[in-house]
């Protein structure tokens, strides 16, 4: 009797916690590049993250960040100082059966020396509200590299001009030269 209730009571975890398995959602990218080359961005980032429902009933998706464990991150990177720089629009959202809604990024890093030149890694992770027993979640590593100096740019225009006005001066003495020789030749 004992061997036959056995195979029955697995197949009945089986058919009890299958339907619990399912992932009932997806997530895409699962990585997003954010490389800041001269000065930080402020404010929505332009890059988003969809959110695609897989079943036929709605579901209630929200978000937090998260900084991951040393030994999961990735090499070269480090975690961001302050997980309140990234953010994301909306808070949550009800997606429709078979359907997908997208979460903008907005970033608000300060613009400070100890910023630059930095490497971080975020994850930001959604999951189903009010889902059953198992409730599963999907991360996006969001990678934000950060300007290596801000004032690349304005030495580069600082260079630019000191040229100018050199090329000018060249210009004018050569002019004045000219002037001279010819006025000593008649």
């Amino acid at each position: 009797m004992k061997k036959k209730l056995l195979p029955l009571l697995i197949v009945s975890i089986i058919l009890i916690v299958l339907p619990v398995c399912n992932g009932s959602f997806e997530v895409q990218p699962r990585e997003l590049y954010l490389s800041m080359e001269k000065q930080f961005t402020k404010g929505n980032t332009s890059e988003t993250i969809k959110v695609m429902n897989a079943e036929e009933t709605e579901i209630n998706i929200s978000w937090y960040l998260d900084n991951p464990s040393p030994a999961l991150i990735r090499q070269n990177r480090t975690t961001i100082p302050d997980l309140s720089w990234v953010d994301l629009e909306p808070k949550w959202q009800v997606i429709p059966g078979f359907g997908n809604v997208e979460f903008f990024i907005h970033v608000n890093i300060p613009e400070d020396k100890s910023n630059l030149d930095k490497y971080w890694e975020v994850w930001i992770t959604f999951k189903e509200e009010e889902s059953g027993f198992i409730k599963f979640e999907h991360a996006v590593r969001f990678y934000i590299d950060t300007p290596k100096n801000l004032n690349e740019f304005e030495n580069n225009a600082l260079t630019f001009s000191v040229l100018i006005f050199v090329f000018i001066i060249f210009i004018v003495f050569l002019f004045i030269t000219l002037f001279y020789k010819k006025k000593k030749k008649s």
